[in-house]
């Protein structure tokens, strides 16, 4: 996990807001069965946003490709915590991004 890379979704947009939090929206896909005139009927939701506090924002900032090792030595360093108190901090903050579909985390094998 530590050698995967974190990326944002393509398909979202952020908005740093005054307070350091900020406003993620991701495009939502409709779902397959939902055509026709159920569409018409129902109009589902052609996006979904998630605001983030500072800690999130910031996490969301080291989602830029590099290697998550790399964004917990970063977030350790700003804070002053040790590798291991911001690996806890910083996979728990990812992996709630990763399911709800802002960030993704993929592991390069092409690399080795």
């Amino acid at each position: 996990m530590l050698e995967a890379k974190a990326i944002r979704n393509a398909a979202a947009s952020a908005e740093t807001r005054a307070d350091g939090t900020v406003r993620v929206t991701v495009r939502t896909q409709p779902l397959p069965w939902m055509t026709g005139a159920l569409r018409w009927i129902i109009r589902p939701k052609q996006a979904k946003p998630f605001t983030l506090d500072r800690l999130g924002a910031e996490v969301w900032g080291l989602c830029d490709g590099r290697r998550v090792e790399e964004m917990i030595e970063t977030f350790a360093e700003r804070h002053k915590l040790t590798f291991h108190e911001a690996r806890a901090s910083v996979s728990s903050y990812l992996r709630s991004l990763v399911q709800r579909g802002i960030v993704a985390v993929a592991y390069d094998n092409t690399a080795d």
